[in-house]
């Protein structure tokens, strides 16, 4: 799947979700008129500014700017909608549907990320309802209809299908009884089964959504590599960002030092880690998960009658190694750091010579490519234990990912 039409009513949201496309190395273009979609060897972008327009007026331009667009072959046509469900939204699905011929259409316009969810065939911000919402007052285009079953049987004049959260998490999705169907949607694993189930039945798909399930179309079919985090950092911060990263879906390993250091053995640790990235999961590698881990080390320390600082540096060596060997029975896209002490343990492990900095991702956190050893040109963040927003972690490792 190589080639993507997406069609959006503003240009905002035309380069939000083109730049998606970009990010996995597919050339997209946006383009302002359908007439300049004319190389069948990149995708594209139809941003047709019409989100302001009647809905007789969004019907019309969607038919000129389409027409004869489908004589060339997509592996995959989205209509982009705003997660607020503004525009007008069944008047161009009405005209895209009709140049596109589809077997089937998918409406499932949550975008969990930003607080968008569909509950019970109810699309809600922020925990309220569209409707009781400012968007119910935009001056443009207010949201009158807040049931997405209602809202495409009224203007589609076709039975629509809409599918609950129980039916979806209990992977009891069956596409029968017509061709439109909608969804509710919580989190994104709720997204990832609708589109793993629509894709299956080998239907001609319309997908209709907003940058949430664009996104998770590309998460399964076009999935960027896994990261590997470390964090030795004992701060209060580091664990908070871990906990952060953890409630969006990062799996976390912790690291037992007295138990490495008394039956000197990593093995056990190495492949549960490698198992969790070659499943295709980011990971988190600590060795500092809750705040009685400091205590623990402390009490290690003086069984082994070392310094404080001794038993840090040991402990960022096992880290350094326990990853080094993880990455060698692992593809990933790059290694995230926390601590100097931690950051130093694994460049010693890798033998790498130093890095290469490209940019600054968040204040005070580079991105850079290591120089040398066994990871040379592997991308590698970098970041101060006790520095940081709660959501450092979770940026720096999805920044790492990106092309």
């Amino acid at each position: 799947m190589n080639r993507y039409l997406i069609i959006a009513d503003d240009f905002t949201g035309a380069n939000d979700t083109g730049v998606q496309l970009t990010k996995r190395e597919i050339e997209t273009h946006v383009v302002l008129d359908g007439k300049n979609i004319n190389n069948k060897d990149i995708s594209y972008v139809l941003d047709t500014e019409s989100r302001a327009l009647s809905e007789e007026q969004a019907y019309e331009r969607l038919k000129n700017q389409l027409d004869g667009i489908f004589n060339n072959h997509f592996d995959l046509v989205y209509k982009k909608i705003d997660s607020t469900i503004r525009g007008n939204i069944t008047s161009e699905l009405k005209a895209l549907d009709e140049e596109f011929n589809s077997d089937l259409i998918i409406f499932a316009p949550a975008f969990p990320d930003i607080g968008r969810v569909t509950k019970d065939g109810i699309h809600f911000v922020n925990g309220k309802r569209i409707t009781e919402t400012e968007f119910s007052r935009d001056p443009l285009k207010p949201v009158e209809e807040d049931n997405i079953q209602k809202l495409l049987e009224l203007g589609l004049n076709e039975r629509v299908i809409h599918h609950n959260i129980d039916e979806i998490r209990d992977n009891n999705i069956v596409f029968e009884g017509g061709r439109v169907h909608t969804f509710d949607a919580e989190d994104n694993l709720d997204l990832e089964k609708i589109v793993i189930f629509a894709m299956n039945t080998d239907k001609k798909i319309l997908w209709v959504g907003s940058a949430g399930l664009a996104n998770t179309i590309l998460k399964v079919f076009k999935p960027f590599k896994p990261a590997l985090a470390i964090v030795g950092s004992l701060s209060e911060v580091s664990r908070n960002q871990i906990k952060y990263a953890e409630d969006k879906g990062v799996k976390v390993l912790k690291i037992d030092i007295a138990d490495i250091i008394k039956n000197k053995s990593m093995g056990e640790y190495v492949n549960q880690a490698a198992e969790i990235l070659n499943r295709g999961n980011d990971l988190i590698v600590t060795s500092s998960y809750d705040e009685g881990d400091y205590e623990e080390t402390i009490k290690l320390s003086k069984e082994l009658s070392m310094t404080n600082a001794e038993i840090s540096g040991l402990v960022q060596d096992i880290l350094g190694e326990i990853c080094v060997e993880t990455i060698n029975q692992s593809d990933i896209s790059g290694i995230f750091v926390t601590g100097g002490d931690t950051a130093m343990g694994f460049l010693k492990a890798s033998k790498s010579e130093g890095s290469q900095i490209i940019e600054e991702i968040m204040t005070g956190i580079p991105l850079m490519k290591l120089v040398g050893g066994n990871f040379n040109g592997y991308k590698m963040v970098s970041k101060a234990g006790a520095f940081g927003n709660e959501d450092a972690l979770y940026f720096s490792i999805s920044k790492i990912k990106e092309v």
